[in-house]
């Protein structure tokens, strides 16, 4: 992550370099969703998308990554709007 990123907050990735910062970073929304640190359904969804932004942001449209990123913010659209 950009030094500007601490270990406790998300932000726009400047250049990724490969898949590991991206497990790192949903590991990271997973845990604190788990530790209950999230007080609101907007600041998770905010976190969420910002992944799913920044995945977009460093990838093509025509790669899996980009249409994964597409994938999963459908569903989880779909899933947390009755929440």
């Amino acid at each position: 992550m950009p030094r500007s990123c601490s270990a406790n907050t998300f932000c726009v990735a400047r250049a990724p370099s490969n898949l590991g910062i991206l497990r790192d970073v949903s590991l990271l929304l997973f845990l604190r969703l788990n530790r209950f640190e999230y007080e609101t359904k907007s600041s998770f969804t905010a976190d969420f998308h910002l992944m799913m932004n920044n995945c977009r942001r460093f990838n093509l449209p025509e790669t899996q990554y980009y249409k994964c990123a597409n994938h999963l913010e459908e569903e989880f659209m779909t899933l947390t709007k009755n929440l």
